[in-house]
């Protein structure tokens, strides 16, 4: 009788462990496929170019923003290739003021980093970074911001997302850190700011390695290899 009422005990501990280790962690999931914002980055190594490209799957028109920093930026509320703190200002911490090239800015929950250089259709409506677009004919009424509710998926590119991209050299970055002494830069990069970002994910950063970028501007040295950096999805 003892030994069954241990043996009982030790079923039902066993179970509880069980369950406990088969309950997932509390993350901020990935969106489905054919769904939200996709990054991705690619070098022109020894060239010390950076090529930004956002797939957009949802019909939010210049509303996406990416932002990025040099890894020697980093910062308590930025680590490296990690998630944000939710919520608005949540981090005590800041410094008054920021440190470059750290902001905030209204609406973000977090400090927001560098924007990079436009992408064509956001330079032609006078908006800074690299951000999301959907095609020309794409109508207007349906355009989240221009009367049309967001939804997380372009009717016109469910299967083929609608790409935009911007390309840059490192070394034309005023200000900008050191570089390193082998000649890289590392950059974070992420979409953070955009409409309903927590539904889609608080982005987590990630990071390329960019060289050559201790040669002067517009050096042919090298060759590009054309390959994908670290990417979403």
């Amino acid at each position: 009788m003892k030994f069954t009422r241990l043996r009982c005990i030790a079923v039902a501990a066993f179970a509880l462990a069980a369950t406990a280790s088969a309950v997932p962690a509390v993350t901020h999931a990935e969106p489905t496929a054919g769904s939200g914002i996709r990054v991705a980055a690619a070098t022109d190594d020894w060239r010390c170019t950076v090529t930004l490209t956002m797939k957009n799957y949802t019909n939010a028109h210049n509303w996406y923003t990416l932002d990025y920093w040099f890894a020697q930026e980093d910062q308590p509320w930025a680590p490296t290739d990690a998630e944000l703190i939710s919520g608005y200002n949540r981090n005590p911490g800041y410094p008054n003021p920021l440190p470059a090239p750290w902001r905030l800015i209204a609406g973000a929950k977090e400090a927001v980093g560098r924007y990079t250089p436009p992408n064509d259709e956001a330079a032609a409506a006078n908006l800074g970074s690299l951000r999301s677009a959907v095609p020309a004919d794409f109508p207007a009424e349906q355009r989240y911001g221009y009367g049309g509710v967001y939804t997380n998926f372009n009717a016109a590119a469910l299967t083929t997302p609608y790409t935009t991209k911007v390309t840059f050299d490192l070394r034309t970055v005023t200000p900008a850190p050191p570089v390193t002494s082998d000649g890289t830069y590392t950059i974070r990069y992420r979409v953070y700011l955009g409409p309903q970002t927590q539904a889609l994910a608080f982005w987590k950063p990630r990071s390329i390695t960019v060289r050559g970028c201790k040669t002067p501007t517009g050096s042919s040295l090298g060759s590009s290899d054309g390959s994908w950096g670290s990417s979403v999805g």
